[in-house]
């Protein structure tokens, strides 16, 4: 097997014991779920739109994940003080607890995986994930981005 399908099984074996981790709990968030929620957690307040940019997700995909979240009480919307036609979008109280909880199952689940890992072979990994992250975004067109998108990269990576 190439390096390429090694590392697509790894990633996607990882994936999904970080979603199952995370969903271990009655009401564990879902994959998507998750991610929607972490991305507006930390962009918010956001429009539905420039959420789905965001993430790199079709509208019509982020609205349901939207839709569900609402539902269990995660989202809160409020009007957009600079036009009254649109909505912002924000983690309620309940969200940001779900989103932690989920978290911390995650993190302690790959925590547990490399318990037995030297501190330099986690450092590596982390390292070669960030560059693998950053040569990809390199090579793949991506769609416009809003100001508000553009601007908290800017603070996150600050």
């Amino acid at each position: 097997m190439n390096d390429e399908l090694r590392l697509e099984a790894a990633l996607f074996a990882t994936i999904r014991r970080l979603a199952k981790a995370g969903s271990d709990r009655q009401s564990g968030l879902d994959r998507g779920g998750y991610w929607v929620l972490a991305k507006l957690a930390s962009l918010a307040p956001i429009r539905l739109s420039e959420l789905s940019i965001a993430v790199e997700l079709d509208p019509s995909t982020v609205s349901r994940h939207i839709k569900t979240l609402w539902n269990a009480g995660y989202v809160g919307r409020e009007n957009d003080p600079e036009d009254k036609r649109a909505s912002l979008l924000t983690p309620t109280e309940a969200g940001y607890r779900e989103l932690e909880a989920s978290r911390a199952l995650r993190l302690r689940a790959l925590a547990d995986t490399m318990a037995n890992w030297p501190e330099a072979d986690r450092a590596m990994l982390v390292e070669l994930m960030e560059r693998l992250v950053a040569d990809s975004e390199l090579r793949e067109p991506r769609e416009p981005r809003g100001p508000a998108v553009i601007a908290s990269e800017m603070v996150d990576a600050s």
